[in-house]
């Protein structure tokens, strides 16, 4: 996945004009006093703008969460539109770093497909739509939805080779 996101992307944003983030509006960040004391000026502004965005979209999805899981326990197991409908799921959702193994282990326990587990365990940590939303500016709309649909792709392809293996 890093190979296709880091040996692709350039070519998908050749024509794509680079910019500057856009810094949000608000008072002016004084340049007087020591290195220590801007950085935390402007950590801070940037603080007041980031996290009730990140805040937001995490509970957002927390509230939507039922919807993207009510397969889980089917008791087909694996299909390909569980594994597709996990690694959807794994692409937009934020989880703490490492959150994905313990969301793996537990579906396991509950006798669901390993394939499902494996789509999870490709998709969760790599991208989050926060981190979508929050590096929008940085990044063009384009490289977003590239990098989002080459993450759930591959977590496909990781379920369906998982549930294969396993």
């Amino acid at each position: 996945m890093v190979i296709l996101l880091a040996g692709l992307s350039p070519r998908w944003s050749k024509n794509i004009p680079t910019r500057m983030p856009a810094v949000p509006t608000g008072p002016t960040i004084p340049s007087s006093g020591g290195f220590i004391i801007r950085w935390v000026k402007a950590s801070g502004r940037l603080a007041l703008y980031v996290i009730p965005e990140w805040a937001a979209i995490a509970l957002l999805l927390g509230a939507v969460r039922t919807w993207f899981f009510p397969f889980i326990h089917h008791p087909l197991g694996f299909g390909i539109w569980a594994c597709l409908g996990l690694a959807v799921a794994g692409t937009l959702f934020v989880i703490p770093t490492a959150g994905e193994v313990p969301i793996a282990e537990a579906l396991l326990a509950t006798g669901s497909a390993p394939g499902l587990a494996g789509a999870l365990l490709i998709t969760l940590p790599a991208i989050s739509l926060p981190s979508m939303v929050m590096t929008r500016l940085a990044f063009p709309v384009k490289i977003l939805l590239y990098a989002s649909i080459t993450v759930a792709l591959v977590g496909i392809v990781t379920g369906i080779f998982t549930q294969w293996v396993f």
